[in-house]
C-alpha cells in the first residue's frame, strides 16, 4: 500500500511539474534530456538547461530585456536536469545570467560570454540574424493553439480582436515579449476565423498574414484557418 502511494505521488507530481508543456514534441524532448546544453530554439520556444555535480535546490534565470527585475524559476525533469521554457522573441541576441541557490553566475552551457553595462559578464544566446529576422503570424500549433505576433514600436498598446471574442477590442491585450514585438496565444475551434489589431486605438490587419477578407461594415480583416 506505500509503495502504491509513492508511485502516485510520484506521477502526480510529474503530472504537475509537465503540466505548463501542451505540446506533445516538446514535452518528450524535455522528458528525454538526460544533461545540460547551449539553449536552443525548438518551434517557438527556446530551451535553456542546467545540471550540476552538487545538490541544488532551486535555479533561475534573469535576463538583460527586463533588466533583471525578475527572477524566472527552472523545473526539473526525471534526470535530474534543471529546465526553463521561453517563448522565442524573435530577435538575434538574448543576454541573460543563472541564480543558483541564491547566487547570481554565467551559464556554464552557454559558451558566449560579454560584459555588461555594469562590467557584471552575461550570457549571451545567439540565434542568428537570419533566423531571428523570421516573422511567423499566425503560428498554429498541432493542438489548435494560435500564437498571433505584431511588429511595432516600444510601449505600443496592441489588442487582438476577432470573431471569436466578437470584436471586443479590449478583451485580449497582446504582451510585449521583447521591445517593439507583441503577442498572444489562444486555443480556437477548427474553421475559417477573423482578426484584426488595435494599434494605439487604431484597427490593423495582420502584416505577416496575407489571407484578407472584408466584413459586413466593408472594412479588410485578416482570415486564418485552423485546421
Amino acid at each position: 500500500m506505500k509503495k502504491t502511494l509513492i508511485l502516485l505521488l510520484i506521477i502526480l507530481l510529474n503530472g504537475a511539474i509537465f503540466a505548463t508543456i501542451d505540446d506533445y514534441r516538446l514535452h518528450l524532448k524535455i522528458t528525454d534530456m538526460t544533461r545540460a546544453s547551449e539553449p536552443e530554439v525548438y518551434f517557438d520556444q527556446i530551451i535553456f538547461t542546467y545540471q550540476s555535480r552538487e545538490p541544488v535546490r532551486h535555479v533561475g534565470i534573469a535576463f538583460a530585456h527586463e533588466n533583471f527585475r525578475e527572477i524566472h524559476s527552472y523545473q526539473r525533469n526525471g534526470h535530474g536536469v534543471f529546465f526553463f521554457l521561453m517563448p522565442w522573441p524573435y530577435v538575434e541576441n538574448i543576454d541573460y545570467r543563472l541564480i543558483v541557490d541564491g547566487i547570481w553566475m554565467t551559464d556554464p552551457a552557454c559558451p558566449t560570454k560579454i560584459p555588461g553595462s555594469n562590467g557584471v559578464e552575461l550570457t549571451r544566446f545567439s540565434v542568428g540574424r537570419e533566423r531571428a529576422d523570421e516573422k511567423i503570424s499566425p503560428q498554429i500549433g498541432g493542438d489548435n493553439r494560435v500564437t498571433c505576433r505584431f511588429w511595432g514600436e516600444e510601449g505600443d498598446t496592441v489588442y487582438l480582436a476577432g470573431d471569436f471574442n466578437n470584436w471586443d477590442p479590449y478583451m485580449f491585450p497582446m504582451r510585449e515579449s521583447s521591445p517593439g514585438i507583441y503577442e498572444i496565444s489562444l486555443f480556437l475551434s477548427p474553421g475559417i476565423h477573423h482578426y484584426c489589431y488595435y494599434v494605439n486605438g487604431e484597427s490593423l490587419t495582420d502584416p505577416l498574414n496575407d489571407g484578407v477578407s472584408v466584413n459586413l461594415f466593408g472594412e479588410d480583416v485578416s482570415r486564418l484557418v485552423v485546421p
